[in-house]
Formats: structure tokens, C-alpha cells, sequence
């Protein structure tokens, strides 16, 4: 039985069974291409490329905590790093509370306050605008490396952004004070 079969005779499908179908049956085909619009870098990625990545970014939220039902907060440009976040949170039946970089603190935090995510992914330059009682709340913060030339304070700028060749976030703050790298 075919993934459509299986949707015609009304079983439901998940977002998750969809992208792994699409990954075993075109895992070397093209799947995005995406051009940074601050560096000019183009970045190419295949089916199966993207979803080591995926696989990797689900680990990293399970480490977190994140399971089925489990809300995350994701606080990101249109990048591969956001389809990133949500096809990870698909395979584990978590929730993607999206917050839009166009947001205000305000915003983020009445967001933040109606959800309850259990973890925050988000970029350094994005983390400033919640505030320390909003991310005491939120519990684990998973902040991508330094992108713009600036990193939450306590992180070191040296491990690679979530990329091609080493998606991990580069800094992993639990709000009870310990920093671990992934």
C-alpha cells in the first residue's frame, strides 16, 4: 500500500510519515535551495541531506524534553534552520509555536504566556528581545550560533551555525544556570 492508498482508504497521515515517505522515495533529489539574503551564500540541499539534519535537530529537542504534544516556542527567520525546526517537530509529535522576528517584546511575550512552550529555539540577535523572566519561564533555551555577528550572553562563538555539515545548536542554556555544547 502506497502512501496515497493509505490516505484514500482514510488513514490519517502525519506531516512526519508524509516527509519520510518523500525521503525514501527522492532522497537524492533536490529538496531546497536557499539563498542567504545578508551573505549571498547559497545553500543546496537533497532530500536526504536535509533530513540528516531533520534527525539530528529531533534528537537535540528530545534531549530537551520534547515529545509528543510538547510545545516549542520557534523564534527564527524563513531559513533552513525554521523547516528544520518543524519537520523535527513533526516526526516527534511536538507542537511549533511560531514567533515572527517582526514581533514585538510584547508580542513575543503574550505568545510566550498563552502557549507555555516547553523550549525556545530562536537566534542571538532574537533572544535579547525576551526578557530574563520570560526565559526563566520557558525553562530551555536552544539558540542557534552566532549568525549576525552577536551571541546570548554565557555562549561562545565558536561552534558552527545549524548548517550543511554540523546542525547543532551552538548553545544550549538551561536557565538553571549550566551550559552544555550539543
Amino acid at each position: 500500500m502506497t502512501m496515497w492508498d493509505a490516505a484514500e482508504a482514510g488513514e490519517e497521515l502525519s506531516l512526519g510519515a508524509i516527509w519520510d515517505h518523500q525521503v525514501c522515495s527522492r532522497r537524492t533529489a533536490e529538496f531546497l535551495v536557499f539563498g542567504d539574503p545578508d551573505t549571498g551564500q547559497v545553500r543546496t540541499y537533497s532530500y536526504g541531506e536535509f533530513d540528516a539534519w531533520v534527525n539530528q535537530v529531533a534528537h537535540v529537542l528530545t534531549d530537551a524534553g520534547v515529545g509528543q504534544r510538547t510545545r516549542v516556542a520557534v523564534h527564527l527567520y524563513n531559513s533552513p534552520e525554521f523547516i528544520a525546526c518543524l519537520l523535527a517537530l513533526a516526526k516527534l509529535g511536538g507542537v511549533l509555536v511560531p514567533i515572527s522576528p517582526a514581533y514585538s517584546r510584547v508580542e513575543c511575550a503574550d505568545i510566550v504566556a498563552r502557549t507555555t512552550p516547553l523550549v525556545l529555539v530562536t537566534e542571538p540577535e532574537l533572544l535579547a528581545i525576551h526578557g530574563d523572566e520570560q526565559l526563566a519561564a520557558i525553562g530551555t533555551v536552544l539558540s542557534l550560533g552566532a549568525t549576525r555577528n552577536t551571541s546570548p550572553a554565557g555562549c561562545s562563538t565558536s561552534p558552527p551555525r545549524w548548517g550543511r555539515r554540523h546542525p547543532s545548536p551552538a548553545c544550549i542554556r538551561r536557565w538553571t544556570g549550566r551550559t552544555c555544547w550539543r
